[in-house]
């Protein structure tokens, strides 16, 4: 999915699959990504996204990550995001976001929170491919 103002690139880090969006992720554009956001969870039961080449969230975009995080979990998944911009921290701050989709600062911790969510055990492994 690539248009000149907004692209979603995927990559793994280890068995989770890293989802990075670029570009402004409002109410359109959130919804342009959904369904390679499900398409990355078909793939991995971990899925990351890498919020650092985001350059705008908007309420909305956020609402749309949640929800996607819940269907993540109803399907035996874990959806969690990375490297927020400030713009993102505002929002997640505001509507109380951290605890559902994560937020750590680094990419390869938020894939080791997601992995330890998921099965509710560490894993060093994970440090060494992210």
């Amino acid at each position: 999915m690539d248009s000149p103002d907004f692209a979603v690139r995927h990559r793994w880090a280890g068995p989770v699959r890293v989802v990075r969006p670029v570009g402004d992720l409002d109410a359109d554009t959130a919804e342009r990504a959904a369904p390679e956001v499900r398409a990355a969870l078909d793939r991995a039961r971990c899925v990351v996204l890498d919020l650092s080449s985001v350059t705008f969230l908007d309420c909305r975009a956020a609402g749309v990550l949640l929800a996607l995080a819940l269907e993540a979990r109803e399907r035996g998944g874990r959806l969690r995001v990375a490297a927020l911009p400030p713009c993102a921290h505002r929002v997640f701050g505001l509507f109380g976001l951290y605890p559902v989709l994560g937020g750590r600062s680094d990419v390869a911790g938020e894939c080791r929170a997601a992995l330890d969510d998921l099965v509710d055990t560490p894993h060093a492994w994970v440090r060494a491919s992210a």
